[in-house]
C-alpha cells in the first residue's frame, strides 16, 4: 500500500500550485480589463457604448412602424402611450445589451440607471429623428383623406342644391296649376248663393287631384331641404294654407259680383282679363264696410300660422323660417302682385323681391316673438 501511494503527496501538492496559478492568471486578465477600462477616457467611452444605444433605438422604431396604433400615437406626440403599445418583451435583448455594456464601461448598476434617465428622456427626439419620413408619409394621405372628404361633401352639396331647385320648379308647376283649377271652379261657381267657405270646399273637391299633386311636391321638396325634420304633419299644414287662399280667392269672386250696378255703371268698363290666374291675389277676408282693415297683412297672418303649426318640429331657427316662407309662398305671391297692381313703377320681380325680403324680416321676427 505504501509503495502504490508513494509519491501521492507530491501529485496533490502539484494540482494545488496549477489551480493556484489558473486563479492567478484570470485575476490578472480581469485587472487587466478593469485597467484597461479605467484607462479609457469618456470620450472612448462613448464610442464604444454608441453602437448599442442606435441598435436599441433602431430596435424600438422598427417595432412602431410595425405597431400602426403606436405609430399614431407617436405622431400626435404621445410617445409614452406609443411605448406602451408595443407588445411585451419588445427588443429587449437590445435593452439588455445596451445595460450589461454600460455596466462594464461605468460599473455594476449604471446601466439602469443611464436606460431610465438619459436614455428614456432623449428617446422620443431619437425615434422623433427615425420616424420622419414617416410621419411625412402619413400626414400626405391624412390630407389627401381630408381633402376628398371635403370634395365629397362639397359634391353633395351641390347635388343637393340641384335637387331643391328642380324640386321648387315641379313646385311651383304643380302650385301654379292646382290655384289656376280652383280660380276657375271659383269663378263658375261665384253667382250660387253659397258662401265663400262652401264655394272654396266646392272648388278643392274639384281640383283634388291637383292639390294632392302640389302637396306632394312641396312635402319632397321640404323632405330634400331638411331631412331631419318630422314631414308627416305638412299635408295637413299644405292644405290648411290652400284652403285659406282659396276661400280669400272666394270672398274676392263673391265681392266683385255684390259691387252695386251705379257704382259698376260710373266706373269704365275694365280691361278684358282672363279669369285663370297662376296665383290668387292675396286679400283681407274682413267683409265689405266691416271697419278698419285688420292689423296684420295675409303675409304675417300666414307666417304666425305656420310658426305656430311647426312649434317644437325645428331646432334651428334658421330653418322654421325657410319652411315658414315655403309654405306661405302663395301669400308672400299675392303680396307682390298686389304691390305691382297698384305700382307699377317697379317690375313685377322687383316688386317679387322686395316682396320676399320684407316676409323675411316678418317671419324673423315672428319666429323671435315667439322664442
Amino acid at each position: 500500500m505504501v509503495g502504490v501511494c508513494e509519491g501521492c503527496g507530491d501529485t496533490m501538492r502539484g494540482l494545488n500550485r496549477f489551480a493556484v496559478a489558473v486563479c492567478a492568471i484570470f485575476l490578472t486578465v480581469e485587472a487587466r480589463a478593469q485597467a484597461d477600462v479605467s484607462a479609457l477616457t469618456e470620450a472612448q467611452k462613448r464610442k464604444i457604448h454608441l453602437p448599442y444605444v442606435r441598435a436599441a433605438t433602431n430596435c424600438i422604431s422598427q417595432s412602431l412602424l410595425m405597431a400602426p396604433d403606436a405609430v399614431r400615437l407617436a405622431k400626435q406626440g404621445q410617445w409614452a402611450d406609443a411605448l406602451r403599445a408595443l407588445p411585451k418583451g419588445q427588443c429587449g435583448a437590445e435593452i439588455s445589451t445596451l445595460i450589461g455594456t454600460h455596466d462594464q464601461l461605468y460599473g455594476a448598476g449604471t446601466g439602469q440607471t443611464f436606460f431610465a434617465g438619459p436614455y428614456i428622456n432623449d428617446l422620443p427626439r431619437a425615434l422623433g429623428n427615425r420616424l420622419k419620413g414617416e410621419f411625412e408619409r402619413l400626414a400626405a394621405v391624412e390630407a389627401r383623406e381630408i381633402a376628398a372628404r371635403q370634395q365629397e361633401v362639397a359634391r353633395q352639396e351641390a347635388a343637393k342644391r340641384a335637387r331643391i331647385e328642380e324640386a321648387d320648379r315641379v313646385v311651383t308647376l304643380y302650385r301654379d296649376k292646382m290655384y289656376e283649377c280652383t280660380t276657375n271652379q271659383i269663378v263658375k261657381l261665384a253667382a250660387s248663393s253659397e258662401g265663400a267657405e262652401v264655394l272654396a270646399t266646392a272648388a278643392m273637391t274639384i281640383c283634388d287631384d291637383e292639390i294632392a299633386n302640389a302637396v306632394r311636391a312641396g312635402t319632397a321638396k321640404l323632405r330634400i331641404q331638411f331631412p331631419d325634420a318630422e314631414t308627416a304633419p305638412l299635408r295637413a299644414d299644405f292644405e290648411a294654407v290652400i284652403k285659406k287662399n282659396v276661400v280669400t280667392s272666394a270672398v274676392q269672386a263673391k265681392a266683385a259680383l255684390n259691387v252695386p250696378r251705379q257704382q259698376a255703371a260710373s266706373e269704365p268698363p275694365p280691361a278684358p282679363v282672363t279669369p285663370v290666374v297662376a296665383t290668387p291675389p292675396q286679400v283681407s277676408t274682413a267683409p265689405v264696410n266691416a271697419g278698419p282693415a285688420p292689423a296684420a297683412s295675409p303675409v304675417r297672418e300666414c307666417l304666425r300660422t305656420m310658426a305656430k303649426a311647426r312649434e317644437g318640429k325645428f331646432v334651428n331657427r334658421d330653418d322654421l323660417v325657410k319652411a315658414m316662407l315655403d309654405l306661405c309662398r302663395p301669400e308672400i305671391e299675392g303680396a307682390a302682385r298686389s304691390a305691382f297692381l297698384k305700382d307699377d313703377k317697379a317690375s313685377l320681380e322687383q316688386t317679387r323681391d322686395k316682396t320676399l325680403q320684407e316676409a323675411l324680416r316678418e317671419a324673423r321676427e315672428v319666429v323671435g316673438s315667439a322664442n
